[in-house]
């Protein structure tokens, strides 16, 4: 018995059961800092309850779709993606309509998150996604504030790249890494 669950994550259906309960667990997490930020926000003044109710609803009906794909399957390949596009979905929406900080965050914990999936071409392409939606989030912010960006903006907007570069390639890296040890094992 223990040398059977010895090697268990050698199953692409078992790696994919445990890393999908952490990824909804994750995304499940950031979903409610945004509701919280949400209300807080309404109760502030800060927003209206247009968009509080308009993005409390698009949370809450993907949560639900997230945990019906999750019940259904729980090692399903196809929540990764739903997650991945959920939350660039929700990155755009709070980074067009306010100017919180934390959302990059949000883009860098998710892709850690990806990492232990050992899939290069998504890890890839999510990457290359969630540049390209903050650079058009950065580039829109900066437009409405008169076009130039604040040094600490411009610093923040380098470094969050550069840990996206950085995430890109520690997830290749690890998938080679895995590969080799799963060969050795192998031989």
């Amino acid at each position: 018995m223990g040398e059977k669950k010895k090697y268990r994550f050698n199953d692409e259906r078992e790696r994919y059961y445990v890393l999908n309960r952490l990824y909804m667990l994750s995304v499940d997490a950031l979903m409610l800092v945004l509701l919280i930020f949400l209300i807080m926000s309404k109760m502030s003044g800060a927003i209206s309850m247009q968009t509080t109710v308009i993005n409390g609803a698009i949370l809450l009906v993907s949560n639900v779709i997230n945990t019906m794909v999750f019940l259904k399957d729980k090692s399903s390949v196809y929540l990764k993606g739903i997650l991945t596009l959920e939350v660039g979905v929700q990155f755009l929406l709070f980074g067009l309509l306010t100017d919180v900080e934390f959302l990059s965050l949000m883009l860098i914990g998710v892709i850690a998150v990806q990492m232990p999936y050992y899939d290069k071409k998504a890890n890839r392409q999510n990457v290359l996604l969630y540049v390209i939606l903050y650079v058009l989030v950065e580039v829109v912010r900066a437009k409405t504030t008169g076009g130039i960006p604040p040094v600490q903006n411009f610093c923040s907007f380098a470094v969050s790249l550069g840990i996206f570069y950085v995430l890109t390639s520690a997830g290749n890296v690890s998938k080679q890494f895995s590969d080799d040890a799963l060969g050795s094992i192998e031989e």
